[in-house]
């Protein structure tokens, strides 16, 4: 008989045996035995994975373990929809998934997407607006902005476009780690920077900003600009922001992913997230 279930407390032995056992799982700091869903099979535990909650708006899926390659051939897709299902009941908005690379098959095919600039780390949104689909450039790899290059090319982008009001010798420029760079080889070509407001006593909002979005005039009408929005977007989904605005005069871009001048300005562009913490469409 085949059983899927809530772990009960005298099966921690087993799960945190199958756990162990397989090397491509995080080992340290294990999910409470309370968090895990089992796989059985003719009473034996055969599998396990574990939603580990995280206050109210995020889940992760972890600890995706089975006794062998049959069970997870075929009871794999089946616990991840318990988890999935379980995290809708609970109302949390989105779920991260931490996996090795044998598993990203199976987790995009029900929904999740890899975020940005993380080899392992996947995320389902579960209600409300979802990840913008993004896509490839021809010889350009879209990373987060970490390296001194990154700086010095980002830099050098903003200094020779006269649009960007706010140069990068003032306080007012945003930081490093705000932006997303397209690179050629090991040339910064492209960027976009998503900063997020503060209120009081420095406390971040949930407001963002997408600002000094640049491409280098050599590699444009590739739509590296776009992609760079949209990967902003999208890292403003996965922070659980509540609205996006933007200043420009790219009318085209903005409308096409979902943006809306709805405040009666003409370059004033706004993307509503959610309401209250909460993302809606």
């Amino acid at each position: 008989m085949i059983v899927i279930r809530p772990a009960k407390k005298r099966d921690w032995p087993t799960i945190e045996g199958l756990i162990l056992a397989d090397p491509d799982l995080q080992h340290g700091r294990l999910p409470h035995w309370s968090d895990f869903t089992v796989l059985t099979v003719n009473g034996e535990i055969q599998g396990c994975c574990a939603l580990k909650v995280y206050g109210r708006k995020l889940g992760e899926i972890r600890s995706f373990a089975f006794q062998n390659d049959w069970a997870r051939g075929i009871f794999s897709e089946t616990l991840v929809r318990l988890c999935v299902d379980r995290a809708r009941e609970l109302k949390i908005y989105q779920i991260l998934a931490t996996i090795c690379r044998k598993e990203q098959t199976l987790f995009r095919k029900l929904g999740f997407r890899s975020l940005i600039g993380q080899k392992h780390a996947m995320l389902m949104p579960i209600a409300g607006r979802q990840l913008l689909a993004l896509k490839g450039v021809a010889g350009v790899k879209f990373v987060r902005a970490r390296t001194r290059a990154h700086w010095q090319g980002i830099v050098r982008l903003a200094e020779s476009y006269k649009r960007v009001l706010i140069q990068p010798e003032t306080k007012l420029f945003p930081a490093k780690g705000d932006f997303v760079v397209a690179v050629v080889g090991s040339k910064v070509v492209g960027c976009a920077a998503l900063t997020r407001f503060r209120g009081r006593h420095g406390r971040p909002c949930d407001i963002a900003e997408i600002r000094t979005v640049v491409v280098d005039s050599a590699y444009g009408g590739r739509g590296i600009g776009p992609q760079l929005v949209s990967r902003c977007v999208n890292l403003a989904i996965e922070s659980g922001l509540v609205e996006l605005f933007t200043v420009t005069g790219k009318k085209g871009w903005f409308e096409r992913l979902g943006f809306s001048t709805r405040r009666g300005s003409e370059e004033a562009w706004f993307m509503k997230l959610g309401k209250n913490g909460t993302k809606g469409g």
